[in-house]
């Protein structure tokens, strides 16, 4: 085998990863619909605390028990929807990355909660689960980051260094009647608007 052969190979591999950064990432939808369900229960929650509107304790429990039983049902039925076009798409590095980040996105976001109460359980500290609330964006932040990185996406570096950004002012207000209204435009800001742009580059 000579060189030029060994140099043609590895062109010819860098091309095709080259273009599978470039494919069509799917799950746009599912940000969407998570930035719009919750976003608005932080926002509806924010409104109660603050008296705009009368809702007790525990209709607001029954409100966030309401917003997971529907995204779970639109999770279930956009999983059904994209399942036959993935397959019809030639599987791609961007798409693989996309999918891998959020998915350990939510893992991490559920080990960090469960982390956090228990460490607020054993110090009798109720208040160390104030500091989980960053959290949430600091792992939105590294999701977008990461896509953007191995996706070569620019546009998702805004959604990630806002994310960043969100994860202060979050922390900032602590304590802050505001900190909830902040927590549900921030969270629609961060999904939303970019799964739908996602969506947009979907094939149709």
């Amino acid at each position: 085998m000579s060189n030029d052969t060994v140099k043609d190979d590895i062109a010819y591999m860098r091309t095709l990863a080259e273009h599978g950064r470039k494919g069509p990432i799917f799950g746009g939808t599912f940000l969407a619909a998570a930035g719009i369900v919750f976003g608005i229960a932080c926002l509806v929650q924010w409104a109660a605390i603050n008296g705009r509107l009368a809702i007790s304790d525990r209709q607001m429990h029954w409100i966030w028990t309401g917003a997971y039983v529907v995204f779970a049902v639109i999770w279930l039925a956009l999983w059904f929807r994209l399942r036959g076009r993935r397959r019809a798409v030639a599987p791609n590095a961007s798409n693989a990355v996309f999918g891998v980040a959020w998915i350990v996105n939510a893992v991490g976001l559920l080990a960090a909660y469960g982390t956090t109460t228990i460490a607020a359980s054993i110090t009798k500290t109720p208040e160390l689960l104030y500091a989980f609330i960053p959290m949430i964006f600091i792992f939105y932040g590294i999701a977008w980051g990461l896509s953007a990185v191995m996706a070569r996406r620019r546009w998702m570096y805004l959604p990630a260094a806002a994310s960043f950004g969100f994860a202060f002012a979050v922390a900032a207000l602590t304590g802050n009647p505001a900190e909830l209204a902040v927590v549900g435009v921030a969270i629609v800001i961060l999904l939303t608007p970019p799964g739908l742009k996602l969506m947009v580059e979907e094939p149709k």
